[in-house]
């Protein structure tokens, strides 16, 4: 199997149950037929110039419909300086597939190791710095593990008591919550250093601290960081210029004089059992507060920038909230968003007037080399093709996937 001859990218739509397969080949190779071997893999056969056939499997993004035991295949009938193969093909859905639709409804907080997730464990999280792997929190101190309610919900409802309407009927007595006129500026929720956000035409308006902080003995999960007292941080641990530091190593900062705000991607859960996620890549929190986002708020289109300076880096349309893809990197399918997007800042002020509504989203800038990094290279991997949509680039964001 010649993979350096091909690129290959297939996604699953679960909207329309359709699996869309992409193949690109190099110049001279001519694909002649294609099979489906089973459920999950497709053959495709083609020519190099000689008269044998070179064949390469492709991983399909979900299971194909695919009747009885015997193979299917057909031929294709294509141009010759056709350098890229499309094709669509039914999908099943599976029980798990099912589940996870129904999931999507529930109010289950899908967040990467939760606060459930937590006490579920046979013994007491053990959670270590990711790079020397030191103990950074005392887990025999710990008893309570409680999951953060979406800080975005959080927000809508600061929102929506700072705003809420005058009753229309005098009788009832009710009055509204806000505590100045309509003409002044909203006092509002605002976290920029780990992922929260507001909505960019909001650039002017005025934000009140509404927090939710642990006591000795206990620890709060957030979307993408933990807090935990001081007291319960470990000996190695070291507060220094307002960040939280292990062996040298920055893993948090410090969130008030009693308690630090751990950064999920800086940190490893120790754990026997096999099936325990040790670690998150960096980008999965950002496509965890993103999905909250849209969720919550129903935005689709995003800014994301650098919380020590707030330097505007990356926007972000979300094309398909809901799709699993497969390439020649990345064989196993996996629950992503397909989305546009732009490192050019040149073209973001006029990106963002096509767009409407943009929410701001902000993460440290080391997050968002990675992810920049990761996207780049998912693009890579696509049919040249399928690379740009207009001024945007075409990529995958992988999801949290519970």
């Amino acid at each position: 199997m010649a993979f350096e001859n091909i690129k290959a990218y297939t996604e699953y739509l679960a909207r329309i149950r359709s699996i869309n397969v992409q193949v690109e080949f190099s110049s001279g190779l001519k694909p002649v037929r294609a099979s489906l071997i089973d459920s999950k893999t497709l053959s495709i056969q083609y020519l190099d110039g000689s008269t044998q056939s070179i064949s390469t499997n492709v991983q399909l993004a979900t299971s194909a419909d695919f009747l009885g035991s015997a193979e299917i295949s057909f031929d294709l009938k294509t141009d010759s300086d056709v350098s890229t193969l499309t094709l669509r093909i039914p999908a099943t859905r599976s029980p798990a597939q099912l589940r996870a639709t129904m999931g999507s409804f529930s109010d289950v907080l899908k967040i990467p190791w939760s606060a459930s997730y937590l006490r579920k464990m046979a013994v007491s999280p053990d959670f270590r710095c990711i790079e020397t792997k030191d103990c950074v929190i005392e887990r025999d101190c710990v008893k309570i593990w409680k999951d953060l309610p979406s800080e975005n919900w959080a927000e809508m409802m600061d929102f929506w008591h700072c705003h809420k309407p005058n009753d229309p009927n005098p009788m009832s007595g009710a009055k509204s919550d806000c505590s100045h006129n309509k003409n002044d500026e909203c006092t509002h929720l605002l976290n920029d250093d780990h992922g929260h956000s507001h909505p960019v035409q909001e650039a002017h308006t005025k934000y009140i601290d509404t927090k939710f902080l642990p006591s000795d003995g206990s620890v709060y999960i957030g979307q993408s960081y933990i807090l935990v007292h001081v007291t319960n941080l470990s000996k190695v641990i070291k507060l220094e210029n307002n960040f939280v530091v292990c062996n040298g190593n920055i893993i948090g900062k410090m969130e008030s004089d009693t308690v630090a705000k751990l950064w999920k991607w800086k940190l490893w859960l120790e754990s026997d059992n096999v099936r325990t996620q040790h670690e998150f890549k960096s980008y999965i929190f950002v496509s965890s507060v993103i999905e909250d986002l849209i969720s919550s708020h129903a935005i689709h289109t995003f800014v994301l920038s650098n919380s020590e300076n707030n330097d505007e880096r990356l926007m972000v349309w979300v094309f398909n909230a809901d799709i699993s893809f497969t390439n020649l990197s990345n064989p196993q399918a996996t629950p992503a968003f397909k989305i546009f997007y732009s490192t050019d800042k040149a073209q973001f002020q006029a990106l963002k007037k096509t767009r409407g509504e943009v929410e701001r989203v902000t993460f440290p800038g080391e997050v968002l080399d990675n992810l920049i990094v990761y996207l780049e290279h998912n693009t890579e991997l696509m049919p040249k093709l399928s690379r740009r949509f207009g001024l945007w680039n075409v990529g995958v964001l992988e999801k949290y996937a519970v």
